[in-house]
């Protein structure tokens, strides 16, 4: 089984999303595969993008990251919430910034 990519949004006040992008992942370049609209999908990533855009006192990060396939989607998430300072830094050395 391969890797789950898992984009993960955050900002002042705390945790906002986890979401699975493993179907609209291309290891050779998320953002055109995510915003390609002859694809008939639509990436969480832009409503995100456009969120934290127009908020922007709230300080978002946005960060794709590559987790083991044994890892859920909920599983992540209580880990974030039992200690949000670690799993931040984790991701910031682990993930990619993929917006503010």
């Amino acid at each position: 089984m391969s890797n789950r990519t898992l984009l993960v949004v955050w900002d002042d006040v705390g945790l906002e999303a986890v979401k699975d992008l493993t179907e609209f992942y291309d290891s050779n370049n998320l953002l055109t595969t995510i915003a390609d609209p002859k694809s008939g999908t639509r990436s969480p990533y832009i409503n995100w993008q456009l969120r934290a855009r127009y908020n922007s006192h709230r300080n978002y990060e946005i960060y794709m990251v590559v987790v083991d396939p044994e890892i859920t989607t909920e599983e992540f998430i209580e880990r974030f919430e039992q200690d949000p300072e670690m799993m931040k830094d984790l991701i910031k050395s682990k993930g990619e910034n993929i917006g503010y």
